[in-house]
Order: C-alpha cells, then structure tokens, then sequence
C-alpha cells in the first residue's frame, strides 16, 4: 500500500526566501516566545531543520517496523515530478 504524503504547509516559497537570505540578515536576533532566550534566524533555521529531519526519522524508522506502507516519498521531491 502506497500513501501520498503532503507537506502541512508550503515549503517551497520559504525555501526560496531562505536561500536568498544575506548574512547580516541571517545573523539578526529575536527572542524565542517559548524558550525565552535569544537566537540568530541562522540558529533558528538550523534547529528546525534538524527538528523536522528528527520527527521524520521517527516516523520511518515506527512505519518500516510496522512494514507499514512503501517510503519512497516520490511525490515530495520536485526533481522527479
């Protein structure tokens, strides 16, 4: 059984804003609302794609255990379609 996965939300467009960031821009700081503590825009990006890579092992490492359903992700790379 084949499931199609699609992302909760577009990532695309913020792909795109991302990768034409500058280092000064990546370097401005905020205050997490959560946390409390100060953070760069590079810290925060690089935390929250270790985080999404972190959820996704999980999830794949749980579904090939369960031999749940075929993880190819093929539809949610764009290099294939």
């Amino acid at each position: 059984m084949v499931i199609k996965i699609k992302p909760s939300f577009p990532i695309l467009p913020l792909r795109g804003v991302l990768k034409n960031l500058d280092e000064k821009s990546l370097k401005r700081k905020y205050i997490h609302p959560e946390h409390g503590q100060e953070f760069t825009l590079d810290e925060t990006i690089g935390m929250y794609a270790w985080h999404c890579s972190h959820h996704l092992a999980h999830v794949i490492t749980r579904c090939k255990a369960m031999s749940f359903f075929d993880l190819s992700f093929s539809n949610l790379n764009p290099r294939r379609r």
